[in-house]
């Protein structure tokens, strides 16, 4: 298996909840094994860009059929928004 390495980010038209808190996230992984699931709180759909180590372009990560979905290749399963 490949190992992917890639930040991912979450852009968000309101910058801020109502408490001040910024919302978004940075997740930097190097990992090949299963991991568990990541919980994000949202305040609109979400806008997700993966990042490579190594490249200089940012791809937009979709959810489609309880799939991850990046450059039209399945990079996690099972993957979902929940609302």
């Amino acid at each position: 298996m490949i190992q992917l390495c890639f930040v991912l980010l979450c852009f968000f038209s309101s910058t801020f909840a109502e408490s001040g808190e910024v919302l978004g996230s940075r997740v930097i992984t190097n990992s090949s094994e299963k991991v568990g699931p990541m919980y994000f709180k949202l305040v609109d759909d979400p806008r997700m860009y993966l990042h490579k180590v190594g490249s200089e372009d940012y791809e937009e990560l979709t959810f489609e059929d309880g799939e991850c979905i990046v450059g039209g290749k399945i990079v996690g399963s099972p993957c979902d928004v929940l609302k």
